[in-house]
């Protein structure tokens, strides 16, 4: 899921969001299906659970960019088609998080930084330390996480 547990936050974190058939601050049908998956992808969506006839409507209509994977109960999810999730926009490793903390393994730099599809707070801090910093997203108030020269392995902490 993307997205905050209140769908009404008007912070800037609420950017990324995609609910009430709404996706990064638009209404679904204001998207090209192939700008939509490249938001998707931008941000490491495969998935999208649909409840809503608007939102079923859309993924159906674009099939060649999203397929029907199943159905959940009244749910029905797609997934969007051309591309394996990755927690890298630079660089590449593995990556998981856990609430206000982002682990990273095997990381390895491209052009000596790593640019992780995670939000960027001013607020994170580094073990062992390393420069931070915010990472530009086109649209997004927020952006990313870049991390420069990191280590193989090092996590990302919020105190």
């Amino acid at each position: 899921f993307i997205g905050g547990p209140y769908p009404y936050d008007i912070s800037a974190y609420h950017y990324a969001y995609f609910q009430d058939e709404r996706a990064f601050g638009r209404p679904l049908p204001d998207y090209r299906p192939e700008d939509l998956l490249r938001r998707l992808e931008l941000y490491n969506v495969k998935w999208i659970v649909c409840w809503s006839g608007a939102c079923r409507e859309y993924f159906r209509k674009y099939a060649g960019y999203y397929s029907r994977a199943a159905w959940l109960g009244k749910f029905e999810l797609f997934e969007a088609s051309g591309y394996e999730p990755t927690a890298f926009l630079k660089g590449s490793g593995r990556a998981s998080a856990d609430y206000g903390k982002i682990e990273v393994a095997d990381a390895h730099p491209e052009d000596g930084e790593i640019v992780l599809k995670y939000r960027w707070d001013p607020g994170f801090r580094a073990v062992p330390p390393v420069a931070i910093g915010r990472f530009p997203v086109e649209g997004d108030p927020v952006g990313f996480i870049r991390v420069k020269d990191p280590p193989e392995k090092f996590f990302l902490y919020l105190p």
